[in-house]
């Protein structure tokens, strides 16, 4: 390896970043009790500045580059088991059967695979297979590689030094050449699973599951460098969790638990423990922006205002709508989904309904309670989630359980961007919670009422003149108008703005209205308006008379009554 080609790979590494399982909600709690987590949290800090929550090798972007456009096809993992001096494996329960079955079965576990997860998520375009090996003895005891940080201290008493040894200790029995699916010079998967248990929150002198990177090392005519890591004892949650970050995700917890993230929702999140945060051997599905990310999901991007929309659930849900003003395109929008409990991952989930997520792929983690890249828009407006006063509840679906059947920009919570300006986004009119939902997509501006609606008498004494302000993008204007300001008998259609309504009656008080379109609704009435209906054509002067004197001549007559007389103009000839 040249010299530059070394500086190069030894930056790549250091940028590489940790990732790890979040803690789990009782681990939160037994910390905070025994005055234990901010220790923990200085130490994941610690970690953070050399990395923590930085991006790893994006496969994703990897394969783009290449010119694909989703992660698809076979893929062969690696899974290395070490166990230690002082940590010994239990290795008749844990043999390599035991994990090729937990990783690689299919109809086999009841609460089904790692391969069986990843096939259902990815809607049937990856699959999951691979090779066990192992166990091996490390050089070291497990104590050297936590050093009572959970693995993320400084190298050499850390995980990355584990899987240094790890990989050496392997290589007499694998062709790490196998492992490079998609042909880039380096392994894609590698699992380094170590005896006992999971160590999250656990005083620090069990490794707490993560993914990273090392410094590349080169065996078989590739690079080893990212990898995942996980118990023993684990769940295939942790798995799952763990090699969604080896496909390139982040994750969608608040690494400093000042909020839930996108709580249970995901499996990039708390939802690596299920949907009751429980039942860690079925965890959720990734949520629609994870599988959109991965290629395995093309939302519908709604570029005109959509009428009693189907939107159709499925495990996962492939009939997901991306909302945002006028249906462009860029890095802030909503993702609309039909989520409900199935007899498959997502059976643990507290309800069923549409879910709206806020993304902003301007941001890169979920560390910001006020500006994710995530974000769950919680139906009830609690902002529980937030608050890190739940990971999640019935509240958060439409209609769900506070029976909210509206997002736009005036509801709560709002469709306005991350700027506090209106998105014109609207999901409203929703229906009840089935497999099959429907409601209203919006993307143009809403229809508003006309403003400052004026009506006035014109002409002969049979005719108004309405006019009225454009508010915002309405198309047409419905008209009423009549002799009682409740009960409007007269209407029509226009496209104007200003408008003549004929054939009144005289002396009569007329009231009128109007409402607007976008070709999508109507808006509310405008202010209802009155005028009195009067012949503005004086009549002819009566009685017309006339006394002469010498030099003039004196007109009289008499003005016609029920008109306010400004003035006469009199005409003359002195000759016929």
């Amino acid at each position: 390896m040249n010299k530059l080609m070394l500086i190069m790979v030894l930056i790549m590494w250091f940028c590489f970043g940790v990732r790890a399982i979040p803690l789990h909600p009782k681990q939160v709690d037994e910390l905070k009790a025994t005055g234990e987590f901010e220790r923990v949290m200085k130490i994941v800090h610690s970690a953070k500045l050399r990395g923590l929550d930085a991006p790893q090798r994006k496969t994703i972007n990897i394969m783009k580059d290449n010119g694909a456009e989703r992660v698809t096809g076979s893929w062969k993992a690696l899974i290395i088991l070490v166990e230690f001096p002082d940590n010994l494996a239990n290795k008749v329960a844990h043999d390599q059967a035991y994990y090729n079955t937990f990783f690689f079965s299919e109809n086999v576990v009841s609460t089904k695979s790692v391969r069986e997860y990843y096939q259902e998520v990815s809607n049937n375009l990856f699959d999951l297979t691979g090779s066990i090996a192992g166990w091996y003895m490390m050089p070291q005891n497990y104590s050297y590689y936590t050093n009572g940080e959970y693995g993320f201290g400084q190298y050499p008493n850390n995980a990355q030094k584990l899987v240094e040894d790890a990989i050496a200790a392997a290589d007499p029995d694998v062709d790490f050449s196998q492992f490079d699916n998609n042909k880039d010079g380096y392994v894609d998967a590698l699992f380094v699973i170590h005896a006992g248990p999971e160590g999250a929150g656990g005083g620090g002198w069990a490794i707490w599951s993560h993914a990273w990177a090392i410094a590349p090392k080169y065996y078989d005519g590739v690079y080893v460098t990212g990898y995942s890591m996980e118990p023993e004892t684990g769940k295939i949650g942790v798995y799952c969790h763990e090699f969604g970050h080896v496909l390139g995700l982040p994750d969608l917890y608040d690494y400093g638990y000042d909020s839930a993230g996108v709580g249970k929702f995901c499996l990039m999140a708390i939802g690596s423990y299920g949907g009751d945060v429980n039942h860690p051997e079925t965890p959720v599905f990734m949520n629609p922006w994870c599988r959109y990310t991965l290629g395995w999901l093309e939302p519908t991007n709604v570029t005109e205002n959509l009428i009693a929309e189907e939107i159709i659930w499925g495990a996962p849900s492939q009939d997901v709508y991306r909302v945002w003003t006028k249906g462009t395109v860029g890095p802030e929008y909503f993702l609309v989904e039909n989520r409900r409990r199935s007899t498959s991952f997502d059976k643990y989930l507290p309800t069923d309904g549409i879910l709206i997520y806020h993304i902003d792929e301007k941001i890169k983690n979920n560390d910001n309670q006020w500006h994710k890249l995530v974000d769950i828009e919680e139906a009830s407006g609690r902002q529980h989630l937030d608050y890190f006063e739940s990971y999640g509840d019935a509240g958060d679906y439409f209609p769900g359980a506070s029976d909210k059947r509206v997002f736009n920009d005036e509801s709560e919570p709002n469709s306005k961007n991350y700027l506090n300006k209106e998105s014109f986004a609207a999901v409203f009119n929703i229906s009840n919670a089935l497999p099959t939902m429907t409601a209203d997509i919006r993307v143009y501006s809403p229809a508003r009422a006309p403003t400052n609606v004026n009506l006035e008498n014109y002409g002969s004494g049979t005719q108004a003149l309405m006019s009225w302000d454009l508010n915002n993008e309405n198309i047409n204007y419905h008209v009423f108008y009549g002799t009682s300001p409740v009960d409007m008998t007269n209407d029509f259609f226009t496209k104007e703005r200003s408008v003549i309504l004929k054939d009144l009656l005289q002396d009569t008080t007329y009231y009128a209205m109007v409402k607007a379109t976008n070709g999508f609704e109507w808006s509310p009435d405008s202010a209802v308006v009155e005028a009195f209906i009067y012949d503005t054509l004086p009549g002819i002067p009566q009685n017309l008379k006339g006394e002469s004197s010498v030099g003039e001549i004196r007109l009289k007559w008499q003005k016609v009554p029920g008109y306010d007389i400004k003035g006469y103009n009199v005409y003359y000839k002195d000759e016929y």
